[in-house]
């Protein structure tokens, strides 16, 4: 269902993309030009991809180690809580009712959803309580620090249905935190073949991130990812990104 703001929206984004004159088209991923490619014919060899960047000064390991236990007690996480960070404004594109099955799923009692974001989880209260999982999911609200957030998890998930990129992703990376995510989200180049978590390929299939879980969860592959995540984020270091652009505009002078 398409709203008039979103028809609207629509309308803007077709006249700006299919303008003549345009030199050059900038995008943070690979699916974001292929829409463009497929939804207004915009010429393939006018698009770079230029992922967003993070700030190494507020996504390290060094952070995680030095806040995760006093993140932990201000989020109420117990020690032998396993806690699987999702971060989101919004929660059924990003696959959260799909997250509360999969857990649901595992039967782990250790596993602990946090979720960090302005959406409520309120109107999922009578899943929660359902799938047995009152107790084990939390939420706290917006935060103008995340990295905080980050440094008391123990595996970052997002089953999301679709992401232009998902900077969140390479922020955990860059904190030493695993992750689980969908092949649909731009930021998924850094995990495919990095180590570094896995990716669901059906953001709608329960039982497949249900055994992602659990594949995390075998033997001692959370800390081997982990010591893994910060490889995968350090392309895109802000220095790294700002480099690109640089050589981008340079050599378009």
């Amino acid at each position: 269902f398409v709203m008039p703001r979103h028809r609207t929206l629509l309308r803007l984004e077709r006249s700006y993309f299919t303008a003549p004159g345009r030199r050059q088209v900038v995008v943070v991923g690979e699916q974001v030009k292929s829409d463009l490619i497929a939804h207004y014919g915009v010429d393939p060899s006018s698009i770079v991809v230029m992922p967003n960047g993070f700030s190494v000064s507020e996504f390290s390991t060094q952070r995680r180690d030095s806040e995760r236990a006093s993140s932990r007690a201000e989020m109420g996480i117990a020690d032998e809580a396993i806690a699987l960070l999702f971060v989101g404004n919004e929660l059924h594109r990003k696959g959260f009712g799909v997250l509360l099955r999969a857990v649901a799923l595992t039967a782990d009692q250790h596993l602990e959803v946090q979720v960090v974001g302005k959406a409520d989880i309120s109107d999922y209260a009578r899943l929660i309580k359902q799938l047995g999982l009152e107790g084990r999911v939390r939420w706290h609200g917006p935060t103008n620090d995340v990295g905080k957030s980050f440094a008391a998890a123990d595996l970052f998930v997002l089953p999301t249905q679709y992401e232009p990129f998902g900077i969140v992703i390479i922020e955990a990376l860059a904190m030493g935190i695993p992750v689980i995510t969908t092949s649909l989200a731009g930021a998924a180049s850094a995990i495919a073949g990095s180590g570094a978590g896995q990716l669901q390929q059906d953001p709608d299939d329960v039982d497949e991130l249900a055994r992602l879980l659990g594949e995390a969860l075998s033997g001692d592959n959370l800390a081997v990812w982990a010591s893994k995540a910060p490889q995968a984020a350090a392309p895109y270091e802000w220095t790294e990104i700002m480099g690109r652009i640089e050589r981008l505009l340079d050599a378009r002078t």
